[in-house]
């Protein structure tokens, strides 16, 4: 997947704001089973907002109308003096794919805000424009595009000119291949116990390679199956997952979706088999060093795991 990890990963939260028709909509009901592409701005916003959205909307007309169906876009508007409900039905109407304009009054955006861990931008933060008005004014704003997954979170965003239409829609396929249960995302049990863990996980360091692989083990001490279906790290600007097949007698790495673990079973990712693949890299790390790696689940579980990097003679089979 091309997408980042969200720095603040978030669950939808249940509140209730109002739509540019009129009609309330009740964010976590509305969204339930949908991906969602969200966004905060305002109409008057001069560059990234309209870039962002039409980036959003590009990538759905991309979709088929079967998957367009499983994706909704909200636009929730930080300027809700300006951003009348005429006004956002104008401004969205100019895209060619739906999506649904949000209004709050300043409290109950601050309270949302606060629920996706950002802070909501004073007043006396907004930049009156050289010769306007008191109406002329630019807006902060969170920048990225947010990707939500049907389980209501908030786990992937694309920052401002980091993701393409194209790449949201191989990651939007990527995501729909994944059978999604929509109860609360399980991380551990009610007494603290993990219930996924990897372990003897390690990189292999190539210094003439352009990309490195990552091993490990995953367990599953749940009663559900789980799927690894992303991997990140500072490291690298891109990671996929991958498994080495055999067609017509030759060996070929193929990409794939996802990773099953079965509950209260693991799975190995190795040389051979299935692995990840961590690739623009920033650098090679250094024979021992440690680096972490975000695994992250369609459960909503999301583990921070230090990886050690091994050198390449490690993985030579040994007598």
């Amino acid at each position: 997947m091309t997408a980042e990890l969200s720095a603040r990963p978030f669950t939808v939260p249940d509140r209730t704001l109002t739509a540019h028709t009129g009609e309330p909509f009740e964010l976590r009901e509305e969204t339930r089973g949908r991906f969602v592409l969200l966004f905060f701005g305002y109409t008057y916003c001069p560059d990234i907002c309209p870039i962002q959205m039409a980036t959003a909307n590009a990538a759905l007309e991309r979709l088929t109308p079967e998957e367009r169906a499983r994706v909704v876009t909200l636009f929730v508007t930080m300027d809700p003096q300006r951003d009348s409900p005429e006004r956002l039905a104008s401004w969205l109407g100019a895209m060619r794919s739906p999506a649904v304009g949000l209004r709050a009054s300043t409290t109950e955006l601050e309270a949302l805000l606060g629920d996706l861990g950002f802070v909501m931008p004073p007043m006396t933060s907004r930049q009156p424009l050289p010769g306007g008005g008191p109406e002329d004014y630019l807006v902060p704003h969170p920048t990225a595009l947010f990707l939500i997954t049907p389980d209501g979170q908030g786990r992937f965003q694309y920052g401002y000119e980091r993701g393409t239409p194209d790449d949201i829609v191989e990651d939007l396929r990527i995501l729909m291949a994944l059978e999604w249960d929509l109860q609360q995302p399980l991380a551990a049990s009610p007494d603290g116990e993990t219930l996924l863990s990897v372990e003897a996980a390690r990189l292999v360091t190539n210094p003439m390679g352009e990309r490195i692989a990552v091993y490990g083990e995953i367990r599953n001490g749940s009663a559900r199956e789980d799927t690894l279906v992303a991997l990140h790290t500072g490291l690298a600007g891109s990671a996929g997952l991958h498994e080495m097949v055999e067609r017509d007698g030759m060996m070929t790495m193929v990409p794939t979706s996802g990773i099953a673990v079965p509950a209260g079973g693991s799975v190995e990712l190795r040389s051979g088999g299935l692995h990840g693949m961590l690739e623009e890299l920033e650098r090679v790390p250094e024979v021992d060093e440690i680096v972490v790696v975000s695994f992250v689940f369609a459960s909503g579980a999301a583990l921070e795991v230090p990886v050690r990097a091994v050198p390449l003679t490690d993985m030579v089979p040994r007598r």
